[in-house]
């Protein structure tokens, strides 16, 4: 007779919202980054995160790890979330701190609880199919104690992304890693696509508080000592003068390079969903609906003879005519006119405003 799987644990949810999305520049600034804009409908990215998750995790078990000077508007946002679980990062210091305060904020009375990290920028075409995967690699997680990742399989040759190599089954499903890859070169991408044993990294991961803050403390010790030295207040939220003190000493790293890529037992779980990091203006095709010329357009805009164009306006009318792969993006105070095969480069901009007009960030 068939064995029954185990039940799914009841799931913890960190929200990851301190990325600043300079490449939406110029819709996104410092005090207004890709998270809290509204790309994609009626809601913000951050918005949408948390309702991706609301039938599977209830708000009263979220947590969002943001900057110091996002906080209030995250509470505004998602004003569901108890105040004391919006915690703001007194500086950045890349992903591994951002996990490891996570860790140790949600599993604060009971290590063993099973946390999902979710990024709070990312766009989910079937959110049903996601809470499902979720629910398989939530139980790998609970009874093995692994570190589990969610891969998208690729559906182009992408060199902007990280890959996962995947090695053995699981009886459970998923698949052991067998090592994760830097961003590939174009050649390098198209191998990995015709392989079909390669995903793209998601940025999500699956794990028990405990098993993290142990991954933690052989690959990153300094970091987790840190954490450990953490004072959590009555009403479970850091204390501000201990957090501070605690993020002056601790590595700045993301959890990919510090934990990831060295710990022994790490399991890759296959996100069958439409999947996009939203990453710059050329991924708006992905997420929203083209032309019949394959222009993807938001705001006032008028495209004459235009093909595979984005135009993106807030208040102003965009008006243009006979352009091909050009992305126009429109604000009260500034103007972005780019090629769309070139969108990475707008970080040159940001880049270069920083020194001659970085009232404009």
């Amino acid at each position: 007779m068939a064995t029954s799987s185990p039940p799914t644990p009841e799931l913890y949810a960190v929200i990851m919202a301190g990325g600043q999305g300079t490449r939406f520049w110029p819709l996104s600034r410092d005090d207004r980054p890709k998270q809290f804009l509204h790309l994609t409908g009626e809601l913000t990215l951050l918005q949408q995160t948390l309702t991706n998750i609301r039938p599977l995790i209830s708000p009263e078990r979220v947590w969002v790890i943001t900057r110091h000077d996002y906080v209030e508007e995250v509470r505004r946002e998602l004003p569901g979330i108890d105040a004391a679980h919006v915690v703001g990062e007194p500086e950045g210091r890349n992903t591994a701190p951002a996990v490891a305060l996570a860790a140790r904020l949600v599993g604060e009375g009971d290590p063993s609880r099973v946390m999902v990290l979710l990024p709070a920028d990312h766009r989910i075409g079937v959110p049903a199919r996601m809470r499902a995967t979720l629910e398989q690699a939530a139980r790998i997680a609970a009874a093995r104690g692994v570190l589990v990742t969610i891969g998208i399989p690729p559906t182009r040759p992408e060199a902007g992304f990280g890959y996962i190599h995947r090695g053995a089954p699981l009886e459970e499903g998923g698949y052991r890693v067998d090592r994760f890859v830097e961003k590939p070169d174009r050649e390098t991408a198209e191998r990995y696509l015709a392989d079909g044993n390669y995903y793209w990294n998601s940025g999500c991961f699956i794990w028990r508080c405990d098993a993290i803050q142990q991954a933690l403390s052989r690959h990153m010790p300094e970091l987790a000592r840190g954490m450990e030295e953490l004072v959590v207040g009555e009403g479970g939220e850091p204390v501000a003068d201990s957090l501070a003190s605690v993020y002056r000493c601790i590595p700045s790293e993301s959890i990919d390079y510090g934990v990831m890529e060295h710990a022994e037992e790490v399991v890759v779980v296959p996100g069958d969903y439409a999947w996009s990091d939203v990453g710059s203006w050329n991924a708006l095709p992905e997420v929203l609906e083209a032309d019949h010329h394959g222009n993807v357009t938001v705001g006032h805009t008028l495209l004459i003879d235009c093909k595979g164009c984005i135009a993106v306006g807030e208040k102003r009318l965009i008006a243009a005519v006979g352009l091909e792969g050009m992305a126009i993006v429109e604000t009260d105070d500034a103007l972005l006119v780019i090629p769309v095969d070139q969108v990475q480069r707008v970080r040159e901009v940001v880049a270069r405003l920083k020194d001659v007009d970085p009232g404009l960030l």
